[in-house]
C-alpha cells in the first residue's frame, strides 16, 4: 500500500471534528471564515464538509471568485454566478436584494479560489462576507430564512483584516490539528500491506509520525522506504521540500527568536494560533499538535541544518516505541530466571553496587537491570546455561542507555535489536 492520501487524512478523528464544528455553523445558520495555513488542501476539506450539508439537503451554491474580472463590483459577479435576474427597475444589486434573491434557491453559498486573488480583493470579498454575516442578523431577527456565506481559504495573505467571530459569523482556524496520535495512526493504515509490525513498517510509523507534525506532505514525501530507512536521503528531500516551499534561512531564524517568548501560559488551550505566531503558521513554517506543543516545521529545521533538533525528533519517536519493548523483555527475562532459579535468584551470589538498586532487587527480582544482568550471567557459573541471552542483553542495554541519553540509534541498530527480539520472543515464556 502506498502513502496515505488526503481521503484519510480527512477521515481522521480530531480533522473530522473541525468538519463537525464547520457543519454545526451551518446548522446554526452562521456565516464561515475557515482559515488554513499554507499545504493544508482546503478544497478537500470543503469536499468534505459539502458532502455532510448535501446529505443534511441543504441547497448549495458555489461561486468562483477566481474567475470574476478583478474590476467588477462584488454584488454583481455574485448575482451573475448565481445565475440571479436582477429585478425590474433595479439598475444594480443592493446586498439587501441580493440576500433576498439568493435566499429563493440556496441556503448555503460557497466562496471558493479566494487565494487566487490579490490582497486588496481578498480584503474586499471579507468585507462582503462581514456585511453578510450582519445582514444576516436583521434576518434573523425578523424570523426570516438565513443564507450562510462559507469562505475556507488559506489565510497568508489575510492575517492583517480578519473580522471577529460574531453570532451570526464563526472564525474558525485550522490549529493543532491533528495529534500525533492520529498521525501514527494514520502512516500504521498506510504500512497495512506490508504488515504493521515489520520493520520498516514500524519505524515508519514511529519515526515518520515524530517527524512528520501535523504534515500529510512530509508523510507522502518520506514516505518509501529508500527514503525514510536512510537518513541523509530523508534530510535532503526535506530540504527540498522547505526550498519549493518558498522558505528560507530567514524566515526559520526570524521565526526562533518569537517562538517560545511569544506562547502564552495557557497556549493548549488556545483555537488559534498566538498572535505574533500567526503569519510563520499561515506559511506553514510551524506545526502544533496537543502532544508536542508548538514546533517548528521539520523541513525547516532541515533547511537550518538543526541536526540537533532533527535529532530529538527522532528519538522521540524511538523511544515512544522500544523504551516499552525492551522494559517488556527484560522483566519477560527476569520472569524466567525466576522460573528457572526461584524467587531471590537476583541477591543469591553478588549484588548491585548502586544502594538504589540493591534495595529494588531485595524487594523483588523482577527490578534487576540490564548491566546487573548482564554481570551476574557473565560471572556466575550457576548462570552459564543463561549465557545465550547475552548477546540480547548486550544489546538492549546499549539501545536502552543510548535513548536514555536522548541519543537516536541507527535503522541497521534497530534490525539488529530487532533480530534478537523475534528470537526472544519465540523462546522466553510470556
Amino acid at each position: 500500500m502506498g502513502a496515505p492520501g488526503a481521503t484519510q487524512f480527512y477521515r481522521l478523528p480530531s480533522i473530522r471534528q473541525f468538519i463537525q464544528l464547520l457543519e454545526d455553523d451551518v446548522l446554526d445558520r452562521r456565516s464561515i471564515l475557515a482559515l488554513f495555513p499554507d499545504g493544508v488542501d482546503v478544497r478537500a476539506l470543503w469536499e468534505q464538509l459539502r458532502g455532510l450539508l448535501v446529505r443534511r439537503d441543504f441547497l448549495l451554491e458555489e461561486v468562483d471568485v477566481g474567475d470574476i474580472p478583478p474590476d467588477r463590483m462584488l454584488l454583481a459577479a455574485m448575482g451573475e454566478a448565481l445565475r440571479l435576474t436582477l429585478p425590474a427597475g433595479q439598475s444594480h444589486w443592493s446586498l439587501e436584494r441580493l440576500y433576498q434573491e439568493a435566499r429563493e434557491q440556496s441556503q448555503v453559498v460557497t466562496l471558493v479560489s479566494i487565494e487566487r486573488l490579490s490582497a486588496d480583493r481578498q480584503a474586499q470579498w471579507l468585507q462582503l462576507l462581514t456585511q453578510w454575516a450582519n445582514f444576516s442578523q436583521r434576518e434573523a431577527d425578523a424570523g426570516r430564512d438565513i443564507v450562510s456565506l462559507i469562505v475556507c481559504v488559506s489565510a497568508t495573505a489575510l492575517l492583517d483584516r480578519l473580522p471577529t467571530s460574531d453570532l451570526m459569523l464563526s472564525v474558525r482556524w485550522w490549529w493543532q490539528l491533528p495529534s500525533h496520535l492520529e498521525m501514527r495512526l494514520l502512516c500504521q493504515s498506510g504500512s497495512a500491506a506490508y504488515h504493521h509490525t515489520s520493520p520498516p513498517s514500524l519505524w515508519r510509523e514511529f519515526i515518520l509520525a515524530s517527524l512528520a507534525g501535523d504534515d500529510l506532505g512530509v508523510v507522502q514525501g518520506l514516505w518509501e522506504e529508500d527514503i525514510i530507512l536512510d537518513e541523509a536521503t530523508a534530510l535532503k528531500r526535506l530540504r527540498v521540500m522547505a526550498t519549493a516551499r518558498g522558505w528560507c534561512l530567514q524566515d526559520v531564524t526570524q521565526v526562533e527568536s518569537v517562538l517560545f517568548q511569544a506562547l502564552p501560559d495557557d497556549w493548549v488551550k488556545d483555537t488559534a494560533p498566538p498572535p505574533a505566531l500567526r503569519n510563520a503558521w499561515a506559511r506553514g513554517l510551524l506545526s502544533s499538535c496537543p502532544e508536542y506543543g508548538i514546533e517548528l516545521h521539520v523541513a525547516a529545521l532541515a533547511l537550518a541544518g538543526r541536526t540537533e533538533a532533527l535529532s530529538q525528533r527522532l528519538w522521540r519517536g524511538q523511544a515512544q516505541y522500544l523504551l516499552p519493548l525492551i522494559d517488556q523483555v527484560r522483566l519477560r527475562l527476569c520472569v524466567y530466571l525466576t522460573q528457572e532459579y526461584k524467587t531471590g535468584w537476583a541477591t543469591r551470589w553478588a549484588l548491585p553496587l548502586s544502594e538504589e538498586e540493591r534495595a529494588a532487587v531485595r524487594k523483588s527480582s523482577l527490578s534487576c537491570e540490564w548491566g546487573y544482568l548482564e554481570y551476574l550471567i557473565r560471572t556466575y557459573v550457576h548462570l552459564r546455561r543463561e549465557r545465550r541471552w547475552l548477546t540480547l542483553i548486550v544489546q538492549c542495554r546499549a539501545v536502552r542507555n543510548q535513548i536514555a541519553h536522548y541519543s537516536p540509534i541507527s535503522y541497521d541498530a534497530f534490525l539488529a535489536l530487532w533480530a534478537e527480539l523475534k528470537r526472544a520472543a519465540n523462546e522466553l515464556p510470556r
